[in-house]
């Protein structure tokens, strides 16, 4: 009921969004509220055939035509040689190479072009969120796309197109256009575990022509639970010159040599969402940075739950030491590097080349995605590639304003609302997600100290990291789950997962019986149920675990009599 009054809460609000985005302004000198919500007013520069700019207001002979000119107008399209964005920092001159790092300097209400009417520029909702959540993380800019998975592409995309641009460089080739670059062999590095890999259907291969270095860490399992990659990891694959590819029926490895394709950037997923949640630690990550200058290759941070990180990353320095293998404590980094307070603080210390944030997953939001980048002239040439996509859409309104609303709820309200008061945000209402990561720990450690659920349920990690973790349940099927779990929720009003689905991924779980997995996120709806109907539904779901086992024994050893 919860959802579907949510969901209600959401229509409205939306139905509302778009009345106001029709309903007022009209004309070409009013502040229509549909320019508000457009993504593209104000900041687009086209070039026409001679190279000089001109902006969405212009004709295409760069004159004021009084905004009447749809951006999308085909004179435009012919006339155009590369669509590109302009930022306020830039020169009139149409060239596109400030690599100002400061996103103050940025501002995306300051016209382009010094004969224009500044107080005529339409605002831009999406830009100022944009702006909002860049300033958050302190990069120079951010893109908001539909997907992650386009956002991530995009990004590898531009790390090869930037590494190989300066190769040409090196090689005082004239023909610098980066447009124009010859395609080689290259490859990126990713952890076994990533989204790349598993769910994406080769897409790094069919449509950017990269090849994945994978990284293996599953044989340094401690029971069921597989560690995150570390700098050891990679220059242990490097070493062993072992390529990991996808195919359609699992992992396959075939033999290579480091130095047969270019290595232009490093994923890093952050927290590992496939191994239950498990962070690296700060030192860990301070390492990688290092070890990607050194090689002259881009760090990427796949940060889809990068708000689910900062519950563990910026607490205090290194106290993720749990008892599943993963010690982040041991590190001679911990007396030199002083844990970071904010988001901001991290990126400064970690200095991503970019990085990706899932809209819908922490936030709550309806889809889409934010792609940032350390310096502007990165996202400048991510709106390029998202207009290549096709990812600039007619209308974002609906993904926008989901995005916003999440961003503000789930995150910028529970941090102001800690910050004035002494006590938890939970208790007013406004979980934050350390909040959700406390509480998942306390019930986590409730529900393995229990003999009648321990027997059926291991967790990994065995303390969580964030607020999302993973268990795997032995010697039943997914089946028998969901039937204990219907009957739980009739019972006592508790879903207690959201689902149950076989163990795939995680070898050593299945060598060790484990053949049901699920995934728990503490968010915003489960965060205020009391611990102990949290822990009283748990024993329920065992016990009804443990009938329906034995009536399948029962009856099976019925059929064989």
């Amino acid at each position: 009921s919860r959802v579907v009054a949510y969901g209600l809460l959401v229509t409205i609000i939306l139905m509302f969004a778009t009345f106001v985005v029709w309903g007022f302004g009209t004309g070409s000198n009013s502040l229509a509220a549909s320019n508000y919500f457009d993504p593209y007013d104000g900041d687009d520069v086209y070039y026409d055939q001679d190279n000089n700019p001109y902006q969405y207001g212009d004709d295409a002979n760069g004159n004021d035509d009084g905004g009447q000119a749809n951006y999308d107008d085909g004179q435009y399209d012919q006339q155009q040689q590369d669509y590109q964005y302009y930022q306020a920092n830039n020169n009139d001159d149409g060239n596109n190479n400030n690599n100002n790092d400061d996103a103050d300097n940025n501002d995306k209400e300051t016209s382009t072009t010094s004969n224009k009417d500044d107080s005529r520029r339409p605002r831009s909702f999406l830009r100022e969120l944009e702006r909002d959540v860049a300033q958050e993380m302190g990069l120079a800019d951010a893109v908001f796309m539909p997907s992650g998975v386009m956002a991530q592409s995009i990004a590898l995309l531009i790390h090869q197109e930037q590494q190989q641009q300066q190769r040409q460089v090196d090689d005082n080739d004239n023909d610098n256009n980066i447009d124009n670059l010859p395609t080689q062999p290259s490859s990126f590095l990713c952890h076994e575990s990533s989204h790349l890999i598993l769910h994406e259907q080769q897409g790094y291969r069919a449509l950017l022509h990269l090849n994945p270095i994978v990284v293996a860490t599953q044989h340094k399992a401690t029971g069921i639970s597989i560690p995150p990659m570390t700098l050891a990891d990679i220059e242990e694959t490097l070493l062993t010159a072992s390529r990991t590819t996808t195919t359609t029926t699992g992992p396959t490895s075939t033999k290579c040599r480091d130095n047969d394709a270019t290595i232009v950037a490093l994923l890093l997923e952050l927290p590992h969402r496939e191994l239950g949640g498990k962070l690296n630690s700060l030192s860990e990550l301070l390492e990688l940075k290092e070890y990607c200058r050194q090689r002259e290759m881009a760090f990427h941070i796949d940060g889809a739950r990068i708000f689910e990180a900062s519950a563990g990353l910026l607490a205090t320095p290194e106290t993720n030491n749990n008892d599943d293998g993963h010690d982040a404590s041991n590190d001679d980094a911990t007396t030199t590097t002083t844990a970071p307070t904010t988001l901001a603080k991290l990126m400064a210390l970690v200095q991503p080349d970019s990085l990706y944030i899932s809209c819908y997953k922490g936030l709550g939001g309806l889809s889409g995605a934010f792609l940032l980048g350390r310096d502007a002239a990165f996202c400048q040439r991510a709106r390029v590639w998202l207009r290549r996509f096709g990812g600039n859409l007619y209308t974002l309104l609906p993904y926008a304003v989901a995005a916003r609303m999440g961003y503000e709820r789930e995150w910028k309200l529970p941090q102001q609302s800690q910050s004035q008061s002494s006590s938890s945000s939970s208790s007013h209402g406004l979980a934050s997600f350390a909040d959700k990561w406390q509480k998942l720990v306390q019930i986590v450690q409730r529900l393995s100290s229990e003999p009648s659920i321990a027997r059926w349920l291991t967790f990994d990690p065995s303390v969580p990291e964030t607020n999302l973790i993973h268990g795997y349940l032995r010697h039943v099927t997914v089946e028998q789950c969901d039937q204990a779990s219907r009957r739980v929720q009739e019972a006592c009003g508790v879903e207690i997962v959201g689902s149950f689905r076989p163990v795939r991924h995680n070898a050593a779980a299945l060598a060790q019986g484990y053949k049901v997995m699920f995934e728990w996120t503490m968010g915003r709806a489960n965060v205020q149920i009391d611990d102990d109907l949290h822990v009283s539904s748990w024993l329920e779901f065992c016990r009804e675990l443990e009938r329906i086992v034995r009536a399948a024994a029962d009856s099976s050893q019925a059929t064989n009599d």
